[in-house]
């Protein structure tokens, strides 16, 4: 499928499980593809504000027929009565449009980008053989259910914050999004060295699941340890919703 086409579908929410991860990895990878997303999302709240004093012109219209057509007798009256309820269709017309709820599917892909292995690099091809190094080659090359099995190994035998991170972001790219969002609230209070991270994916779980107080209580709480991690894109998705 073609970029435009992709873009198309995302901005009216029709994209399939596979697309999503197709527009993720774009938008993970690909400046150009986040910059034409960026202008059609803009471009569409244009469009809609367009349609909006579209709407008011009518009304406006519509007023100006109705105080026209008045019965002579009672001119005041009429006229107020309808002028009233032209006032209170605008008001509501306005109100539906401006207010529709966000849709956390549609945050969750612009937002969420897969996390690289940083914490313990391995060939794309081969591992020492240990768990650790079998559950990295397996997410590194996409094969997320292998590597969520060794993650849970790991949990077993010795478990670590830093590698719970990781069974973390597995589950997301597996889109078990509960699962993620309880064990990135597990790990909130942790020594991992993702601290930050924990947070930012903890709280694009949240929103993913439609728990929108959740997700932005994550996002505070990151704004206060980490005033610098991503900062400008914090401040974007609160103002989402």
């Amino acid at each position: 499928m073609s970029k435009d086409n992709l873009i198309e579908k995302y901005l009216s929410n029709r994209l399939t499980e596979a697309e999503k991860q197709q527009f993720a990895h774009w938008m993970a990878s690909d400046e150009d593809f986040q910059r034409e997303v960026a202008f059609h999302e803009n471009l569409q709240r244009v469009t809609r504000a367009h349609e909006r004093q579209q709407l008011k012109q009518r009304l406006q219209e519509l007023d100006q027929q109705t105080n026209a057509k008045q019965p002579p007798a009672r001119p005041q009256r009429g006229r107020w009565l309808g002028l009233a309820g032209l006032l209170l269709l605008m008001c509501l017309s306005v109100y539906w449009l401006c207010n529709q709820p966000s849709n956390p599917e549609k945050i969750y892909a612009q937002y969420h980008s897969p996390f690289p292995n940083s914490l313990q690099p391995v060939s794309r091809d081969r591992s020492d053989g240990s768990l650790e190094s079998r559950a990295f080659l397996f997410y590194e090359n996409g094969r997320y259910e292998q590597a969520l099995q060794q993650f849970e190994s790991i949990a077993k035998d010795n478990p670590r914050p830093d590698f719970g991170f990781y069974q973390g972001l597995t589950l997301l790219q597996l889109e078990r999004f509960e699962e993620a969002s309880e064990l990135f609230e597990a790990l909130k209070e942790s020594d991992t060295q993702y601290r930050a991270e924990v947070h930012w994916y903890g709280a694009l779980a949240h929103i993913r699941l439609g728990q929108l107080d959740e997700g932005r209580s994550n996002l505070r709480s990151l704004q206060q340890i980490r005033p610098d991690y991503k900062k400008e894109a914090i401040e974007r998705l609160l103002n989402e919703f």
